[in-house]
């Protein structure tokens, strides 16, 4: 037990800031019973000028019951969520949501159709330690948001010009999310969780060198922030074509394959597109992980680069013979794949004796015979 104390320090948190803007436009082509619903919102484009965001929520509003002489109850009325943007200029993808069509280039028709969309930008949070520093903040997500019509004031230039701004009020519909109310505002602070997590986080709002920009779903979030570490800190990449493959004779990564690449699908699928050359006596020791043989004398092979956390257990299954590596580490690894079937590698996470897999399908590879 121990009683509370006031103002230590470093518990003097503050949040201010306004950065890193994303805009999301609501794809109307898709159809939300048929379609996929992780891509109900187009590709994130970069929302530079950003000034200010006020989160308005309203409503939850009390109403007294009476019964039996007496206060019986309080019931609350249904919470909305609103916001407030501004910013000295907005990406040319926001037009749409702002009821104009761009007709021609330059010709602007205003008045027309409002789109939905979703939005993110990040705040800081500081505290009296490390006021100046950019490692702690928070997310935050906007989910189905509509913009009102808004005023816009530009002034003559004088001695102290001020460039106008632009302000929108938005209103949100919220969108499902299991086990909880539906929900259009969701914010994620920084210090509560891995950088592993985060990074996951990021690359799907923000894209990635395998990945477009995305807004995630609010499942698709509690379900990455539920997933361990070593599990979202291990992935496989293409290696740069010129690298040296160690224990291969000074073989180089462009000798067995060529344009190999991995595009992430979601958080337990991705795929392998590429070419996979024919190799003949291409012989490799135990200076690098590897499958089957050290020996392959006409077939193929693809080289990756395995990224795992040092205290991570990693095995993978490759596609031919099922052979398998146990505890892999980072590093390239050659994997010996097959020509027709072409059956895909699993790279497997073992964590509190739990196992997580993540697939990666060759079923696009170009697999050369010759």
């Amino acid at each position: 037990m121990a009683r509370l104390e006031w103002d230590k320090i470093g518990e003097h948190f503050m949040e201010l800031g306004t950065d890193h803007g994303v805009l999301y436009v609501q794809d109307p082509d898709k159809d939300p019973i048929k379609d996929d619903m992780k891509y109900h919102y187009g590709k994130g484009v970069v929302w530079n000028g950003l000034t200010s965001v006020t989160l308005s929520p309203e409503g939850a509003e009390p109403s007294d019951i009476y019964a039996d002489n007496i206060k019986y109850a309080t019931i609350r009325s249904a919470e909305t969520f609103g916001a407030t943007i501004e910013a000295y200029t907005f990406p040319d993808e926001f037009y749409e949501c702002d009821g104009s069509v761009v007709v021609a280039k330059g010709i602007v028709l205003h008045g027309q159709k409002r789109n939905q969309f979703g939005f993110s930008y990040r705040s800081r949070v500081i505290n009296d330690t490390n006021p100046d520093s950019d490692d702690t903040y928070k997310l935050h997500l906007i989910y189905g948001a509509t913009a009102s019509p808004s005023e816009q004031t530009t002034e003559t230039i004088n001695d102290s010009p001020d460039p106008g701004t632009f302000s929108w009020e938005i209103a949100t519909t919220p969108i499902a999310v299991k086990g909880f109310k539906p929900v259009a505002h969701i914010e994620i602070l920084s210090r509560n969780y891995p950088a592993a997590v985060m990074q996951k986080i990021e690359d799907i709002l923000y894209g990635s060198e395998t990945t477009d920009p995305r807004m995630p779903l609010p499942d698709e979030l509690i379900e990455i922030l539920e997933l361990p570490e070593a599990f979202l800190a291990t992935a496989i990449s293409a290696p740069k074509e010129s690298e040296i493959i160690p224990g291969s004779k000074n073989k180089r990564v462009s000798d067995v394959q060529k344009d190999i690449k991995i595009t992430e699908e979601d958080l337990y699928n991705a795929k392998i597109t590429g070419t996979s050359k024919k190799v003949t006596s291409f012989e490799y020791d135990n200076a690098v992980t590897m499958i089957s043989t050290t020996t392959v004398a006409d077939g193929n092979v693809i080289v990756i680069d395995l990224d795992a956390p040092e205290d991570a257990t990693v095995d993978i299954i490759g596609p031919k013979d099922t052979k398998k590596i146990s505890k892999a580490k980072s590093g390239l690894v050659v994997i010996e794949v097959e020509k027709t079937k072409k059956s895909p590698i699993t790279v497997q996470v073992t964590v509190d004796e739990r196992v997580y897999t993540k697939t990666y399908d060759l079923s696009g590879l170009d697999v050369e015979d010759s």
